[in-house]
């Protein structure tokens, strides 16, 4: 049971560290970065189906907030990079 949390945490913190280490350490363009975004937000909506068994409302609370962060970050680094 304890071994089940730690791998469904460890997964969630590559899920979110994996592509904001994309966006800020490649020099990407604005479509490769909105590919990132839209990619890891599609794993993630699939790991919460399946892995978690989450209900609807659940799901659809945690991907506007999983989206909300990659998409802040991607407009932060879209301001200092694209400019």
């Amino acid at each position: 049971m304890i071994f089940t949390k730690t791998m469904i945490v460890s997964f969630g913190g590559w899920m979110i560290l994996t592509p904001m280490g994309l966006l800020y350490l490649v020099s990407l363009s604005k479509a490769a970065s909105f590919g990132i975004v839209v990619g890891f937000t599609v794993i993630f909506i699939l790991a919460m189906e399946f892995v978690v068994e989450a209900k609807a409302e659940a799901m659809l609370l945690g991907l506007c907030a999983y989206t909300a962060v990659l998409g802040t970050l991607m407009k932060q680094l879209g301001d200092n990079t694209y400019n």
